[in-house]
């Protein structure tokens, strides 16, 4: 049996199409921990609209620093924290770990930011991940959430665009960490019962024959489109050259295998590659 550090953070990798941007974190809310001291903040856990909520309503009531650990989170929550901390010129510490949303929205449009030593800054891909099997799908409220999707990706080049990052460090930190196959789950709900299907057509059907007996009934689709477990930790050239500016302190491996050693201290099974 794999062992699992205490409070190793892990991804949620599910996204579910009938929320495909602003999503709740699975199982209701998350926990997370906020301390403040004068204009110091430190924030633990999710990046959720609840959670981004309260790092705002600090900000506004003269928060400075921001000291976070986040796996990551809602991508609406996100941009919408970017364009704050961008705004206000807050300046971002990261203690341990911050990937995934908090990497993209946090760390980067902060006007000054460093890793604290041990830290793990994680990336792997964007809002344009590869989805092509959703957006071909042929039910329309599919079909609605993607163009919504389409419409919040338009808001976030153009918000990368005015602070100056290449967002093609998102392209290439999904290619060097996508999962080998990128699987979709159809759920459908009915009088109450919960139907699982591996394939659109088997989905569809389902859903005919309810409508054909008038009966209602709900579908979900869940995309497994990034990996769980593995992060593209660039180093600070890297980051430079991509356009991201104000880094003070950017402690970094050595080499891959330091690199891998300092994986284990988030998890045994925690994956991280760097620019070696």
């Amino acid at each position: 049996m794999m062992r699992r550090r205490q409070n190793a953070p892990k991804f949620s990798v599910k996204t579910i199409v009938l929320l495909l941007i602003c999503i709740a974190g699975r199982g209701g809310a998350a926990t997370i921990e906020i301390e403040r001291e004068r204009g110091i903040l430190r924030f633990s856990g999710k990046i959720s609209m609840d959670s981004a909520n309260a790092i705002l309503g600090h900000l506004n009531s003269g928060a400075h620093t921001l000291i976070i650990n986040s796996s990551g989170g809602d991508a609406c929550a996100g941009i919408l924290l970017a364009r704050e901390i961008t705004a206000r010129k807050t300046f971002v510490i990261v203690e341990k770990f911050c990937f995934s949303s908090c990497a993209n929205y946090i760390f980067l449009p902060a006007y000054k930011k460093m890793l604290m030593r041990g830290a793990v800054l994680g990336f792997h891909g964007g809002v344009d991940g590869d989805h092509d099997k959703a957006r071909n799908s042929t039910i329309p409220i599919v079909q609605r959430e993607i163009e919504r999707q389409r419409r919040y990706a338009q808001q976030d080049k153009e918000f990368f665009a005015q602070i100056g990052v290449n967002r093609e460090l998102f392209k290439i930190s999904y290619e060097i960490t996508k999962p080998a196959e990128i699987k979709y789950t159809y759920t459908g709900t009915a009088n109450g019962q919960v139907n699982v299907f591996t394939s659109e057509s088997a989905a569809t059907e389902f859903l005919g024959s309810l409508a054909a007996q008038g009966k209602p009934a709900a579908l979900s689709i869940s995309i497994e489109a990034i990996s769980s477990d593995k992060v593209y930790f660039p180093n600070s050239d890297t980051l430079r050259r991509y356009g991201v500016h104000g880094i003070l302190t950017y402690p970094y491996p050595a080499n891959q295998n330091e690199m891998d050693k300092l994986a284990k201290t988030i998890d045994d099974a925690f994956e991280a590659v760097g620019d070696f």
